[in-house]
């Protein structure tokens, strides 16, 4: 039975830019009319310059919980999940192939692919290490601990485990729009000064159905967030959404941490 230690954990959203303003549920007044985004430090000027909201979310909490897990970038495992992708570049391809002769962008083609973020923080910090990019609608996040957990028992060591999904194109608008939304934590064999410890997930005896956030609607990431706050209110065990059933995580704690 592969334990799993959460090391770290990060939150990033447009009025929660931080782990503490989640956790606290004090919003950021934005300070004007334009889309808030992440400073995403860790992909440097020219990458940054052109990299999504999408992308530059993901490297954010990437980077927050690689920091305060002391982990090494250059050589850490990532894990990327998300349940729609870069729909927001998808979007302007589309469009283009509706105006004049049709050409698409090949830099935007390539920055339309569900990897687009692994691929740009792996080129940024020089990471030649695994990588893996999953997709499973309001399942991800449970996928995500699973392909977590195969990789933990397998190699040992850490892994960073992050999801996330921008607000979608105004195409897709309907009443359950979200917000966008980026979390991610450091998953570890080790215990060293670990948050928690997560169990195997356990079939649940009913179907659960989609989380949906107070705060940012029915964003695929509700399920992370509900474990992110599992976490910082020392729950015994979370529910998360599985292909229209539930799965149980237990959680264990020690002492003093």
């Amino acid at each position: 039975m592969t334990l799993m230690h959460v090391r770290a954990m990060a939150v990033w959203t447009p009025r929660y830019p931080s782990l503490d303003a989640w956790l606290a549920r004090q919003p950021i007044a934005p300070r004007s009319s334009e889309p808030s985004v992440p400073a995403a430090s860790i992909l440097g000027a020219r990458v940054r310059g052109r990299a999504s909201v999408l992308t530059r979310m993901i490297a954010e909490v990437v980077a927050v919980a690689a920091s305060d897990a002391a982990l090494e970038l250059a050589t850490a495992p990532l894990i990327v999940g998300s349940a729609f992708g870069e729909m927001e570049t998808t979007a302007r391809l589309l469009a283009m192939m509706c105006v004049g002769d049709g050409a698409l962008s090949p830099a935007r083609f390539q920055s339309s692919v569900h990897n687009a973020a692994s691929g740009a923080i792996s080129i940024a910090t020089g990471n030649q290490g695994f990588s893996s990019c999953i997709t499973a609608g309001h399942a991800t996040t449970a996928a995500l601990l699973h392909e977590a957990r195969a990789l933990i028992a397998e190699s040992g060591g850490d892994v960073i485990v992050v999801m996330a999904d921008e607000r979608l194109p105004s195409f897709f608008a309907h009443d359950d729009g979200f917000e966008s939304a980026a979390a991610a934590l450091v998953l570890s064999d080790r215990a060293g000064a670990a948050r928690a410890l997560l169990y195997p997930t356990e079939r649940a005896e009913h179907a659960l159905d989609e989380l949906a956030s107070a705060e940012l609607g029915k964003t695929p990431v509700a399920p992370l967030l509900a474990l992110i706050d599992a976490v910082h209110r020392r729950q015994e065990r979370v529910l998360l959404p599985a292909f229209g059933r539930a799965v149980r995580v237990p959680l264990g704690y020690e002492a003093g941490v």
